[in-house]
């Protein structure tokens, strides 16, 4: 059996070994909570990257599995290391990859001809504050206008279930990433308004995921190079890879979350970012006088992220940990 440890060194070291606890164990296994898409045929976009990826090999690896899942991604390299890794282990049967952009109306419209999705996971999205504050354009693109397209070619084929890979910075919204996944949300909101089985969920930073300041930190204590630290006391909320998998097949498995819901993870690990530099640098062993300077925060960043907001109205679910925030249609 391929564990989910093995599964997660495919998309990198970090994420296989997360220096982070999980909160969400009570979720149950990732192996027991995959079994409920085994014979399913799942879409994931921005299926070679961190979140989708993970989601990804972890549907892939299921032994059970009847239905392939299909990976949609613009990202050329990672689609054919994800492809190997697959005709490795002689699971050709249960990938289909499609290199594309999701923004692309037309092409959306042939692979979803093609491909015949019963359940899609919207992971693909401008995910870093700096890249979306220097491309607004961009984001508005990729974070809404791609979410937008998926949800009416999932709702025209049929589609039983869709879900929004959001992020926690859509509560305070103090950013133009915040502001595009925001949107994205009402998106949802607006597609199960109109019989669509959707909902969106908002992830805190998983824990070494690509582009990271975790990753970097980790490339750049390897290369003997300085670290930039933008605030030793500047808090993010991370989880592990692992729960992230948990939550999602959690969510997109459940009838509960087919109304349009946000569900926002509430239970995450809150830590400084001086922390998380120490937590890095210890991993790394030996790295000799680690150099670093401190700089202000870069656009866009804020000094607190926040999980909940005063803002909006939350109510509790079936799920420790995880709260629900209906929008108004």
């Amino acid at each position: 059996m391929i564990s989910p440890q093995l599964a997660m060194t495919i998309l990198g070291s970090d994420l296989a070994v997360p220096l982070v606890e999980e909160t969400f164990r009570h979720l149950g296994e990732i192996v027991e909570l995959r079994r409920a898409l085994s014979a399913r045929r799942v879409v994931v976009t921005g299926g070679a990257g961190s979140i989708g990826g993970a989601l990804a090999v972890e549907l892939i690896s299921d032994p059970e599995r009847s239905a392939p899942v299909v990976v949609i991604d613009t990202n050329e390299r990672s689609v054919a290391s994800l492809i190997n890794w697959v005709n490795a282990l002689g699971l050709r049967d249960n990938l289909i990859t499609v290199v594309a952009d999701v923004s692309d109306p037309v092409q959306m419209a042939e692979v979803f001809d093609e491909v015949r999705a019963e359940v899609v996971v919207h992971a693909a999205a401008v995910k870093h504050v700096g890249t979306c504050e220097a491309n607004p354009r961009l984001a508005e693109r990729v974070n809404v206008e791609a979410t937008r397209i998926l949800l009416a070619e999932s709702q025209k084929r049929g589609v039983e279930r869709f879900l929004l890979v959001s992020t926690d910075k859509a509560t305070s919204r103090m950013n133009v990433l915040g502001q595009s996944k925001y949107r994205a949300e009402l998106e949802v909101a607006a597609a199960a308004g109109r019989g669509l089985g959707a909902a969106s969920v908002r992830l805190p930073n998983v824990w070494g995921s690509s582009g990271s300041v975790v990753e970097l930190w980790r490339q750049s204590i390897a290369l003997g190079l300085p670290v930039t630290l933008f605030g030793p006391e500047t808090t993010r909320y991370y989880q592990s890879v692992y729960d992230t998998v948990r939550i999602l097949l959690t969510l997109v498995t459940s009838p509960a979350s087919a109304a349009g819901s946000t569900f926002v993870v509430a239970d995450a690990v809150r830590i400084p970012l001086g922390e998380v530099l120490q937590r890095v640098t210890d991993a790394a062993g030996d790295a000799g006088e680690l150099q670093h300077r401190i700089e202000a925060p870069r656009p866009g960043e804020i000094a607190h992220e926040q999980l909940t907001s005063a803002e909006e109205s939350y109510s509790q679910t079936a799920w420790a940990g995880i709260l629900e925030l209906r929008h108004e249609r």
